[in-house]
């Protein structure tokens, strides 16, 4: 009986690693933003048409210091499974264009060999809407917690796809939504036993935890 669970999660990791997360999502938490564009596999340089902010852009994105904070991330607060909310987002409704927010003032980008270690939150709007991949990363304040990575897939603002939390590297939450609506496999993994639930238009079909 244990083998065949220790066979079971075994299979979920590899379909966490080459599935669901294949190279969009693992490129993405690498911070290869250029992946997402180009589908390639040859580089890792961000795409030259790139907007990229700093912290001096403030009217771009949203912060943990932001007043109302919560309320303004509600669009993504619900489809998240851990505490670690982002320490940044970008703003609502920018004009189209691949945007990455990086974790630094103009004046210290200038001075830094290695930008990209820094960007924090990264996606791109078409028609003013949140379209495919956005990255987001929570910055710890306290030595407690730990980094921890996110990746939410949007269609016209409606979340469509994966949606994706790692903490060192490894993932605690995947799950799959249809236009906003929960549809197929979803996974968890807190620290205790892996857990997995299937749903369909948003109904749960079947859920399992392995110890």
């Amino acid at each position: 009986m244990k083998i065949i669970k220790f066979t079971i999660i075994l299979c979920i990791a590899i379909i966490c690693e080459n599935t669901y997360c294949q190279e969009d999502t693992i490129n993405v938490i690498r911070n290869n933003d250029q992946f997402l564009r180009q589908k390639t596999n040859n580089t890792n340089d961000i795409p030259k048409d790139t907007i990229k902010l700093f912290l001096d852009d403030n009217s771009y994105y949203i912060s943990l210091d932001d007043e109302n904070f919560f309320e303004k991330i509600k669009t993504y607060s619900s489809y998240l499974n851990s505490g670690h909310f982002p320490s940044y987002i970008l703003s609502e409704h920018l004009p189209d264009g691949y945007y990455c927010l990086y974790s630094l003032k103009k004046k210290q980008a200038k001075k830094t060999k290695n930008i990209d270690e820094y960007i924090v939150a990264s996606g791109e709007y078409k028609n003013g809407m949140k379209q495919g991949a956005f990255y987001f990363k929570f910055i710890p304040e306290n030595s407690k917690w730990v980094s921890a990575d996110k990746v939410i897939y949007f269609k016209d603002d409606v979340v469509n796809g994966a949606v994706i939390e790692r903490e060192r590297g490894n993932i605690m939450f995947l799950g799959e939504y249809q236009m906003g609506i929960k549809h197929g496999f979803f996974y968890y993994y807190n620290g205790g036993a892996p857990s997995i639930v299937l749903y369909e238009n948003g109904v749960k079909v079947k859920d399992s935890t392995f110890w």
